[in-house]
């Protein structure tokens, strides 16, 4: 009995002990669930605004596709005498990525294809965006650029962000809201436009 009465107090902090590490690996595990909810929620939170920026800028690249498909082949056509000049560029204004410029240092914590997907998007919408005004007829430039290189980013990020908006949707709970855009006028335009350049080259090639 003396002998258990000896090792009474060793048996006690020894529970004490265990108690205590039980404690903090509890704590510990609460911890990083709680963290990992904030950076989940966080990560939400940056993918519903890219979402709804790029949802607006779909559509608005759409618009701008089909509209600068509509010029070119009026003007192909001998029904518009004007083409691509400033009034026309004021219809169809090419706004800046403003959200996702101000969320580049956060956007790292998204989910990687989500990531990947944002980021060819508005690269492609910033290439349709840079060719737009170049569009523009200079007679002091001598030459004219093809509206393929505009159409050919436009088409690109309309159709390819799609499914990374269909990802954002089910990964931050947004009630399915994107659509494509109709994009009818631009891709007749753009596979017309291909098909002349094509028979073009052919054609310089047997001349040469």
């Amino acid at each position: 009995m003396t002998a258990l009465q000896n090792w009474q107090p060793a048996i006690g902090s020894f529970l004490a002990l265990i108690a205590i590490f039980i404690a903090a690996s509890v704590g510990f595990w609460f911890n990083r669930k709680r963290d990992a909810d904030l950076r989940k929620d966080e990560a939400k939170s940056i993918a519903a605004a890219l979402y709804a920026e790029a949802v607006t800028l779909q559509r608005v690249t759409a618009r701008m596709a089909n509209l600068v498909a509509r010029r070119h082949q009026g003007k192909g056509l001998g029904r518009r005498r004007d083409g691509f000049d400033a009034h026309f560029f004021e219809l169809v204004p090419m706004p800046p990525a403003s959200i996702f410029a101000g969320l580049s240092a956060q956007i790292g914590k998204l989910p990687a294809s989500i990531l990947l997907g944002m980021a060819e998007f508005h690269s492609t919408y910033e290439e349709a965006r840079y060719w737009l005004p170049r569009l523009e007829d200079k007679e002091e430039r001598g030459f004219s650029y093809s509206v393929l290189a505009v159409l050919r980013p436009a088409l690109t990020a309309v159709e390819g962000v799609q499914s990374t908006l269909a990802e954002i949707e089910a990964f931050a709970g947004i009630s399915p809201a994107s659509k494509l855009p109709d994009l009818r006028e631009a891709k007749d335009v753009f596979q017309w436009e291909e098909e002349w350049w094509t028979e073009a080259r052919q054609q310089d090639g047997e001349g040469s």
